[in-house]
């Protein structure tokens, strides 16, 4: 390993840092999207249950 000078190793740091805030920044707007994803699939699972019900209840008589 070369030994850097302080612009050199402030520049890596600076790098590493902004490419490390990037990768969490992704996942954090990843775990929204995830999240809208599976309360919208939940959602349109109970209104197509609330649906259903009615449509079976009156098969059944």
């Amino acid at each position: 390993m070369r030994c850097l000078c302080a612009s050199e190793k402030e520049a890596f740091a600076w790098n590493y840092h902004e490419k490390k805030e990037r990768n969490t920044t992704m996942l954090r707007t990843h775990k929204k999207y995830r999240r809208a994803i599976v309360m919208t699939a939940v959602i349109l699972f109970v209104v197509f249950l609330f649906s259903a019900i009615p449509v079976m209840a009156a098969e059944e008589t």
